[in-house]
């Protein structure tokens, strides 16, 4: 991660945000100039680790558990009565911490324009919940001003091995980072691997990481208009998402941890 911006999030409010910046930045270049090699995770992490003085530095990927390559037909059709959704319904899905590293106001706007211009219903599965800040109650606080309260299902924090289950359940996945936000522009989201090995359609903001490594199997969206665009787009023709996704599963396959594994055995 980016460790100076991580914590300054995560610092009392009576410290001021630079210092905070400022401290870790140095205590970041510190280690790396000590160290005989350095692995990171995201090409915006390596460039970062080279910038600090890292030598040696090397790029070994995020990966994916195998069990979210199963067939989950079984449980998603049981999740979607559970939860009340209809086979007409469209469903979202986010998975992840509700933080504010995310930007997920964009996206909720676009569900409120989707409303307005379909019949169908449209859902979003939030799977998740917040781990320090109060961005949740920012979040639940637009869906409230944007009446949305029937188009949300809140999940909050699951077991992992019940999380492709939800994404099975689903027929689009989001990855709304703020990519203004130094710990979403550095990262490389094990979410993306997780969507694609279940095959499902991707929405994401143009991280780096996922621009360089799967833009061809994923939507780009930034903006409420990006969103519903792409939205849109599924509920008109939904079969060249399908086959995007399709392409990217079998890209997910190569990221397995198994396979990461070995490569960090190998270095």
């Amino acid at each position: 991660d980016h460790y100076p911006a991580i914590a300054a999030k995560y610092a009392p409010e009576i410290i001021p945000k630079r210092l905070v910046n400022y401290l870790f930045e140095r205590m970041m270049r510190s280690i790396l100039n000590r160290c005989n090699a350095t692995i990171a995770c995201s090409y915006s992490l390596v460039d970062y680790a080279r910038k600090n003085g890292g030598r040696n530095v090397h790029r070994i990927p995020n990966g994916v558990e195998d069990f979210f390559f199963w067939d989950y037909e079984k449980e998603a059709i049981d999740f979607r009565r559970k939860f009340g959704i209809r086979n007409s319904d469209i469903v979202l899905c986010f998975v992840g911490n509700i933080e504010n590293w995310l930007e997920m106001e964009e996206l909720l706007i676009a569900l409120y324009l989707a409303k307005k211009k379909t019949k169908k219903t449209i859902k979003l599965f939030l799977v998740g919940g917040r781990l320090r800040t109060n961005y949740v109650n920012r979040i639940e606080s637009h869906v409230r001003t944007l009446d949305l309260g029937g188009n949300i299902i809140r999940v909050n924090f699951v077991s992992h091995n019940d999380v492709p289950k939800y994404i099975a359940a689903s027929d689009i996945c989001v990855i709304p980072k703020n990519v203004r936000d130094p710990a979403s522009y550095y990262s490389s989201p094990v979410k993306l691997w997780e969507y694609l090995a279940q095959g499902k359609p991707v929405i994401s903001t143009p991280i780096p990481e996922v621009i360089r490594e799967a833009n061809e199997y994923v939507s780009i969206a930034s903006t409420h208009a990006e969103y519903l665009s792409c939205i849109m787009a599924f509920l008109e023709d939904p079969s060249h998402f399908v086959e995007k996704a399709e392409k990217g599963r079998n890209l997910a396959r190569e990221r397995t941890w198994a396979k990461i594994a070995k490569a960090y055995r190998s270095l």
